[in-house]
């Protein structure tokens, strides 16, 4: 069980475990620096207290600063780490001041724009991008990293009909000739008429190096992958035509659900077949894989869940076995693979702040910068990251070039521009021989790649030698069938889409690079493309993204979520339906607002005892191990005394009876807030669970704490999740008739609304 406190304007404050009185897990402060803005966020753990804490707010509620305080447990990691930041004018991000620490100097890294707002410049110690130029819609054209005659060169082109990704080539300097550029890599990008990517022809000169090809099923989920020198890509592949730099040749299958049923690797020496084996259908977790068994008598590896859906083991199969620990907040704690135990330890938000692999390092996660402490040497070096360019204590300063999906492909080294090669499958497994070292520890998409074999991929861990997530999407879009799948990849089309935070598909990840070796995101940081005034909004929790490993600042306004906010979703397995603070009863439901289960007019009566209290509270079970199924019992719900009674209303009757309808709201705020309290009572009812809305509709601060938003643009339409208790998705009428009774409902609402 987890135990929330929130405070009168629905804000949370802390966490326990199990009650009131359990130990304390999190806390969160407000106020204290600017009314309405969050002043710090804590982890209470075992080892010490975690805070973060924001220092200051410009006029524009921006803030100035982060300290980041790490406790004496932790060794010569231990001290403080204070991150400042200046703005522009106009609100944008104009110096972020790094300190020196892991044998890295205090440096000053400044921004400049263009007038259109797009990232220009970009220098501190050293001039990481020194020019930018961008498309019509604002993808990045072209970007010049480093100064004097030791330069990069990233140039992509786009089709301007489909926005398309045609052309990535990435140069550097000829140190013989000034301001004239060697080739290093160019890659050539095909499609389909539906969009899919066919082929990625890497060329040198007019050589063709390795062109991937790719072949699709109706679904359009992959099931060829291979290399050929062919300039144009077969229409099927054979042993005969793959050739090529790190060739391969993969066949994958699948079943009508999106499990992968078999992959095959082929070669001269004959063919290996994996096969994939599941649940029977309409049993618990019936996308969880319990084995995996080689052709030709080869190993098998078994696996087995908890009752969240979260892969729990690891056998067989020829690698050491693995066990999986998860905290009640449903993140990754410990895994114990063979004799040796990795732990992690997560920020207040959720995001990881400290990993520790025995025998080789302790890794600290803050901002855009990684401190590690070696446990061999006993000494701590950073890796700092910029746009498109990573700065490490051993090996200076690195430019980093990826591909579409944002996984670097080339570290070109800033002294002497020599380049060291980077090749993965569709589904992030090496191409041939990793390179012997490489920058930074960032892998398939930007993800941080653990020794454990997994890549971290924010929200989850994903596996590429499966091409599945070790637990379920916290998100599920009922518009894409193929999301039904809570642990396949990308709906299995790897090649056109990604998934970097362990969230939803997007469709490509980026263009020609990412910030620092392939990083994305949004936050008090430089990132190329079109800026954005940063601020922070009251119910802001002081925080950082925590994606791909690593850790930004969270700008308001941003669609990108907390990783602990998405796991805190998955965790609770509710959503309260009402204000923020109101209380669940004891199956886990809210209980309907505003209107008694009759259906009877009148205000929504208030409990004496709350109006007493300064905080509200709420209980919720773990991620799924504890059963929460069954309606809620109806009835008007207890508000926070700063908020006013909600007005009588008149109050319809839908056809089903299940839900009174209230009249028109007096504004667009109060129609917004009783739409989402309407289809969150609604869904309950259906007997499926909200985790997700694709927009807010009111202030986003209405929306209460731990409510999943989707990142990226809003979908057509609301996101859905219908679990079994364990965790596990499953498709059923319940689901399909609690979405059309929210259609109906919106309906009605919107057809009173506009009288």
């Amino acid at each position: 069980m987890l135990h929330r406190t929130y405070d009168p304007l629905g804000r949370l404050v802390e966490l326990r475990d199990d009650n009131a009185t359990g130990a304390r897990r999190a806390s969160w402060l407000y106020d204290t620096i600017a009314k309405g803005y969050p002043t710090s966020a804590t982890r209470h753990h075992t080892s010490g207290t975690y805070v973060r804490q924001i220092a200051g707010y410009t006029d524009l509620y921006q803030p100035t600063g982060v300290t980041d305080t790490i406790p004496a447990s932790q060794g010569l990691l231990a001290g403080t780490y204070t991150t400042g930041y200046g703005y522009h004018p106009d609100g944008t991000l104009a110096t972020t001041t790094l300190p020196a620490k892991g044998g890295l100097p205090a440096e000053t890294v400044t921004g400049s724009y263009t007038d259109q707002g797009y990232l220009a410049g970009v220098s501190g110690l050293d001039t990481y991008l020194a020019s930018a130029q961008y498309h019509w819609h604002g993808a990045p054209k072209q970007q010049t990293l480093g100064s004097g005659t030791k330069r990069a060169r990233i140039t992509t082109t786009i089709e301007d009909a489909t926005g398309r990704l045609t052309k990535s080539e990435v140069h550097t300097e000829n140190q013989t000739t000034p301001d004239s550029w060697d080739e290093k890599l160019t890659e050539q990008y095909s499609y389909d008429a539906d969009g899919n990517v066919t082929g990625i022809a890497e060329t040198s000169g007019s050589t063709v190096v390795a062109n991937q090809c790719f072949g699709y099923d109706y679904l359009q989920r992959l099931t060829e992958a291979w290399t050929t020198t062919a300039g144009t890509c077969q229409a099927t592949p054979s042993q005969a035509i793959v050739g090529g730099a790190d060739a391969y040749w993969h066949s994958y299958t699948y079943d009508a659900a999106g499990n992968r049923t078999t992959d095959t690797r082929h070669s001269g020496s004959g063919d290996t077949t994996r096969t994939y084996t599941y649940p029977t259908p309409g049993s618990a977790r019936p996308h969880a894989v319990t084995s995996i068994t080689t052709s030709g008598g080869g190993p098998t590896t078994s696996y087995t869940y908890d009752n969240g859906g979260f892969q729990a083991t690891r056998t067989g199969g020829g690698t050491p076995n693995q066990t999986l620990t998860y905290d009640a907040e449903g993140l990754l704690a410990q895994l114990t693979n063979g004799t040796t135990v990795h732990t992690y330890l997560y920020d207040a938000d959720g995001g990881r702040l400290i990993v520790d692999n025995p025998g080789t390092e302790k890794i600290l996660y803050l901002g855009e910068t990684e401190y590690r402490l070696s446990h061999t040497t006993g000494q701590v070096t950073a890796t700092r990251y910029y746009p498109n360019a990573v700065r490490t204590t051993t090996d200076g300063l690195t430019w980093m070039a990826a591909n579409h999906h944002g996984t670097t492909q080339l570290a070109i080294n800033s002294g002497d521009l020599s380049v060291t090669r980077r090749r993965m499958t569709p589904f992030g497994e090496n191409r041939g021989a990793p390179p012997g070292t490489w920058p930074d520890d960032k892998g398939f998409v930007g993800g941080t790649l653990d020794p454990t074999g997994y890549t971290h991929l924010g929200a989850r861990e994903y596996d590429p030698a499966t091409g599945r997530f070790l637990s379920v999407d916290p998100l599920v879009d009922y518009g894409d069938p193929q999301s039904l799948n809570g642990y396949s990849y990308a709906g299995n089309n790897p090649v056109r889409y990604s998934d970097p935070d362990g969230l939803r598909r997007v469709e490509h990840g980026g263009v020609g690079g990412g910030g620092g070796g392939g990083r994305g995101g949004i936050g008090v940081t430089f990132a190329v493309g079109r800026s954005r005034t940063i601020r922070a909004s009251a119910g802001t929790k002081v925080g950082y993204t925590g994606a791909r490993g690593s850790s930004r600042v969270k700008a308001p306004g941003s669609a990108a979520r907390s990783e602990r906010g998405i796991m805190r979703d998955r965790a609770m397995r509710k959503r309260s339906g009402g204000q923020n603070g109101a209380k669940t009863n004891s199956k886990g439901r809210t209980p309907n607002k505003g209107t008694t289960s009759k259906g009877t007019k009148g205000k929504s009566p208030t409990s004496k005892a709350k109006r007493k209290s300064n905080t509200t509270t709420k209980s919720t079970s773990k991620k799924g191990r504890n059963s929460g199924s069954g309606k809620g019992k109806k009835g008007p719900s207890s508000r926070p005394k700063s908020t006013p009674p909600k007005k009588e209303v008149q109050t319809i009757k839908p056809r089903d009876g299940k839900q009174d309808v209230p009249e028109p709201a007096s504004n667009a705020q109060e129609f917004g807030q009783r739409v989402q309290d309407i289809l969150g009572q609604r869904v309950h009812d259906g007997g499926s669970d909200v985790v997700g809305l694709a927009g807010t509709m009111g202030k986003a601060s209405q929306l209460s704490p731990g409510t999943a938003t989707p990142r990226g643009p809003p979908m057509a339409g609301p996101s859905w999740s219908n679990h079994h208790a364990d965790g596990e998705f499953v498709a059923d009428s319940n689901a399909a008739g609690a979405v059309i009774s929210m259609i109906w409902v919106a309906v009605q609402i919107a057809v009173r609304w506009r009288k």
